[in-house]
């Protein structure tokens, strides 16, 4: 299965944030911006409406009252209805010419309907209907009911777009009410101007934040490729700098190998043949009676024997022979011995599993380093009594692992010293270059475990 790049994950995920977080912008702008429209339009609505209707009852005032007298005090059940008068059936059709009033109703201070343009609304008690209670109370009472393109779930009624406003009537500002005088509005042209703007600005905003929404992705894109191509450039740099790493190892094993030949082959054979000669001579002269010069030579030979020994060691702590010659298993097993006998107060336990031909041959001198450097810093802190080390190969993965008590011996505190830290660094650094992974655990109540393993 086809793997997504990280880069193409994150963009996808940015995209689709930085949709979301502009769809939630707009939509909260378009609520808001509506809220506030359809605010300003109910209130300009009523305001203008409540003027309309004082001009419009201020027309018909004398012929109201008139007709309003008789019947300001009757019940729905007790009302029968009564015509208006000429002149004020005159002046009502009047009011509703030429203007946006498209109803007028007339109530008696029982709430009672006493006339309506519209006759199936005689005679309905309304007492209890909000705007003719505060006008009866002598107060102005306008109310909208709004209805545009986005009301389109809500019910229908017969009172939408249509501003109603309640007018107390009365002779004068201190006279007793007589009735209520309400008219109905019409402000569709309004609404319609209203919702068109309401269009036209949610569609500039929306453009906007859908430009701004491409810029951010375009931004995005050409960060996100600037990024994969310094990224890339890393990644050449670091495999550069791991091949190098890796040539130097290399390098840095061939001229031990070409070191430790020539002091092995070289200065060691070379010094075992004057050895050879010295104890040759040493005899000779002791056969002719040159006792005393004899003696001397035979002195001699210690001095060459410990000049031999020593360039064996250290041809051997270059590069052991036998890792070549009998490989990285036997090769082990003789320095975990070596070791053993140059510091006995250490027990050294050795179990080497898998067989020669399960170690690649370029790992054995991996292994041997690590295994050695390992060792080494144990034996300079002094603080181990025992070192246990195992070699196998389960599951196609070999294991080298070491593990120490040196932290549970009370002669020393516990922590890493840079020393110690700088050790654990290089062995990481091999084992990561030659394709490897290193672990560190801390034993209970003290000591440490290095794991390290690789693909077989």
């Amino acid at each position: 299965m086809e793997r997504r790049a990280p880069g193409s994950a994150i963009l996808r995920h940015f995209s689709i944030a930085s949709l979301v977080i502009i769809v939630l912008a707009a939509t909260a702008l378009a609520l808001l911006y509506r809220h506030v429209a359809i605010r300003g339009i109910v209130q300009l609505g009523e305001r203008s409406n409540a003027a309309l209707a004082q001009t419009a009852l201020n027309a018909i005032q004398p012929h109201l009252l008139d007709y309003l007298r008789p019947v300001a005090d009757v019940d729905a059940r007790d009302y029968v209805y009564r015509p208006p008068g000429a002149r004020l059936d005159q002046a009502i059709q009047g009011a509703l010419r030429d203007t946006t009033i498209r109803r007028i109703k007339i109530y008696n201070r029982r709430g009672v309907v006493v006339y309506s343009t519209r006759t199936d609304q005689i005679a309905r008690d309304q007492r209890d209907n909000v705007g003719v209670v505060a006008a009866v109370r002598g107060e102005v009472k306008s109310k909208l009911i709004y209805r545009d393109s986005f009301n389109a779930l809500d019910a229908v009624t017969e009172d939408d777009n249509l501003v109603q406003t309640y007018l107390p009537v009365r002779a004068s500002p201190t006279a007793p009410v007589l009735g209520v005088f309400e008219i109905y509005s019409d402000v569709n042209s309004l609404v319609n101007e209203a919702e068109h703007a309401e269009i036209l600005v949610l569609g500039g905003a929306a453009l906007v934040l859908l430009l701004l929404y491409g810029a951010l992705v375009f931004v995005f894109r050409r960060l996100q490729a600037t990024i994969e191509e310094q990224q890339g450039v890393i990644r050449e740099r670091t495999h550069t700098l791991e091949l190098l790493s890796a040539k130097l190892l290399t390098a840095g094993e061939n001229e031990r190998r070409r070191i430790a030949g020539g002091l092995h082959e070289g200065v060691a054979q070379t010094l075992t043949g004057v050895k050879a000669r010295v104890e040759t001579a040493a005899v000779r002269l002791g056969r002719q009676g040159a006792r005393e010069a004899a003696d001397s030579v035979n002195d001699l030979v210690p001095f060459l024997q410990e000049a031999i020994d020593e360039v064996r060691g250290l041809a051997l702590e270059l590069r052991p022979p036998s890792l070549d010659e009998l490989g990285i298993v036997n090769t082990i097993t003789w320095y975990c011995r070596r070791l053993q006998s140059a510091h006995p107060q250490i027990t050294i336990e050795c179990r080497v599993g898998p067989a020669e031909p399960q170690v690649p041959g370029p790992l054995r001198v991996i292994i041997y380093r690590i295994l050695e450097e390992t060792l080494a810093g144990i034996v300079r802190r002094g603080d181990a009594h025992h070192v246990r080390l195992e070699l196998e190969e389960t599951a196609g993965v070999i294991r080298l692992r070491i593990e120490d008590d040196a932290y549970a011996c009370p002669s020393r505190a516990t922590g890493e010293s840079a020393e110690q830290r700088v050790d654990l660094a290089t062995i990481q650094e091999r084992a990561a270059l030659s394709g490897g992974r290193m672990q560190v655990h801390r034993r209970v109540p003290g000591g440490r475990i290095i794991e390290v393993s690789w693909p077989a």
